[in-house]
């Protein structure tokens, strides 16, 4: 594994690359999400001594393809397919990948990373090896269960790939704000916090009590090699031991190569090795791991690559401007309610002198008129009987209205079915019906979640 400073370097690379996309993301989750989100920047100046209605239109929708993915329960199926397989093999597989996806917390992991992707356009899980007694860590008894991470927009880097599930990434990361004290506890060591890379989010804890720390995983390329004396077989490359584990040291394995014939084979393995890293040391030095992959399994909304450079973005991204527009026309909406309702006759102050106190008590009296003096000119005449002008309440105007129509109709179509799903004794022109308006609309976002998945069993399987 590499030096600590080298991974710290790696990691503000890694970061710099994908730091403006992923505040996209994280902003574009709380913006649906979060009170007040919505009205940030220019808006929040713009409509400052205003109304700040929101009217969350986009929670809803996005809740709604949430609960239909839900309903689909999608999951891996593994199926023997080579002629070293078999279908006993790959259902006990399939039985031990169900056992535990479900006995871990692989559904509350699913369904965040499917949140934080369908609305802000990327989500993660990851997969961790425990031991089955961890009072009795055994090595050989150990099983793999799937854990969430929390808004992976903030958390989750990787080194360079060129993949959409970062199977060729050689390194990852995943920071986590907690307890300074219980891991100064834990670990026997005082903790510096790591540093933001880049001003990457806001990593600046509130509380000298929290600090950062980071998951690192990397994956190892080593390159080993077999000694074969006939049916014993020594390897080196990865410690010197025998077929049973057995160590074997230098001089021994010198003295067999010289006085017996053997085979040399050399292969390359692959390994992905782990360790906990602070600020300033290793926390959990490199272990190894039983993964050929980055176990951090990456999820994305709607995914794409131009010109060699990654983009990707949730529904909110698509629905963000006509939000907005509902909200700033109810704002507008609002202000003309709060208005005064009704018209108001307006007089010059020498006419409703006299009769200032029957005006003040109008409304309580119930008066079924009021009283004014007429304006004179100076030589007496009447210039002027009523009322010289008169206030009357806001109305709606045509470019609102027209606005208001609009927004019904783009609402209406942006929150369109998506993916349905049909009972099994559906009518055929009901089907036809579905099919012919656009309910695969959303299917991209069904489509990267069942990747996610397959990315996920194939690295529990490798």
């Amino acid at each position: 594994m590499k030096s600590l400073e080298q991974i710290k370097l790696d990691m503000t690379n890694a970061s710099s690359g994908s730091y403006e996309r992923n505040m996209l993301c994280l902003d574009d989750y709380e913006f649906a999400t979060v009170e007040g989100a919505m009205w940030r920047g220019s808006y929040k100046k713009q409509f400052k001594n205003k109304p700040k209605p929101e009217i969350n239109k986009v929670f809803g929708a996005i809740n709604r393809l949430l609960g239909q993915k839900e309903r689909l329960e999608m999951n891996a199926i593994i199926v023997s397919n080579s002629d070293d397989a078999t279908d006993e093999d790959a259902s006990l597989l399939q039985s031990r990948w169900r056992n535990d996806f479900q006995s871990s917390d692989g559904v509350e992991a699913l369904n965040n990373s499917d949140k934080e992707a369908f609305f802000g356009g990327f989500g993660a899980y990851k997969l961790v090896a425990k031991y089955e007694d961890e009072e009795n860590p055994d090595p050989e008894s150990q099983y793999l269960c799937i854990e969430p991470i929390l808004s992976a927009p903030a958390s989750v880097l990787f080194g360079p790939s060129l993949r959409k599930d970062k199977s060729d990434a050689k390194q990852g990361w995943q920071i986590i704000r907690t307890n300074r004290e219980e891991i100064e506890e834990e670990y026997g060591v005082k903790v510096q916090s790591l540093s933001s890379p880049v001003g990457y989010f806001d990593w600046n804890t509130d509380t000298s009590k929290d600090i950062y720390v980071a998951h690192y995983y990397e994956l190892v390329t080593k390159t080993i090699t077999e000694y074969r004396f006939g049916d014993y077989v020594i390897t080196s490359g990865d410690g010197i031991k025998d077929g049973q584990g057995n160590k074997v040291s230098r001089e021994e394995i010198k003295e067999l190569r010289d006085n017996n014939e053997h085979e040399t084979i050399k292969r390359k393995t692959k390994q992905i090795e782990y360790a906990l890293i602070s600020g300033d040391d290793f926390l959990i030095k490199s272990q190894k791991t039983p993964f050929k992959r980055l176990p951090i399994i990456p999820q994305y909304g709607y995914h794409s690559v131009i010109n060699g450079i990654e983009y990707y973005c949730g529904e909110v991204r698509k629905r963000r401007d006509p939000q907005m527009f509902l909200n700033t026309f109810y704002s507008s909406m609002m202000e003309i309610m709060a208005a005064p309702q009704v018209s108001k006759p307006e007089y010059t102050a020498e006419q409703i002198q006299r009769h200032a106190s029957q005006r003040a008590s109008a409304d309580i009296d119930n008066a079924a008129f009021l009283m004014s003096d007429p304006v004179k000119n100076p030589d007496g005449t009447i210039a002027h009987l009523g009322p010289i002008g008169q206030s009357k309440p806001p109305e709606l105007g045509s470019g609102l209205a027209a606005a208001g129509q609009l927004l019904d109709g783009a609402l209406m179509d942006m929150a369109g079915t998506g993916q349905s799903t049909l009972p099994s004794n559906v009518a055929a022109d009901a089907v036809k019906q579905v099919n012919e308006r656009q309910d695969d609309t959303f299917q991209p976002l069904m489509q990267n979640s069942m990747q996610s998945i397959k990315s996920a069993c194939e690295a529990w399987i490798s």
